[in-house]
C-alpha cells in the first residue's frame, strides 16, 4: 500500500517530463537502501546478536514512522 501512495506523490509532485527520471531515482535509492541496510543487519546481528538487532531495528522504524508523520508534507494542502 506504501508504494501506491508514494507512487501518487510523486507523480502528483513532478512535472510529466521529468517522472520517468524521478521514479528511477527513487528506484535506485531503495536498492541502495536495501544493500546498505543488509550488511548494516549482517554487521549488527554478528556483533549484538539476532534479538539485539531485530530490538534495535524495530526501534529505528519506530523513530523513522512517528518523523514521517511530524514532518511529511501535506498533499492538497490538507
Amino acid at each position: 500500500v506504501f508504494q501506491i501512495h508514494s507512487l501518487t506523490a510523486r507523480q502528483e509532485a513532478a512535472a510529466s517530463d521529468v517522472q520517468t527520471r524521478i521514479h528511477g531515482a527513487f528506484g535506485f535509492l531503495a536498492r541502495c537502501a536495501a544493500l546498505v541496510g543488509a550488511a548494516l543487519g549482517g554487521v549488527l546481528g554478528s556483533t549484538l546478536g539476532p534479538r539485539d538487532t531485530i530490538a534495535l531495528a524495530a526501534g529505528a522504524l519506530l523513530v523513522a514512522g512517528v518523523a514521517w508523520l511530524g514532518f511529511a508534507p501535506r498533499l492538497g494542502g490538507r
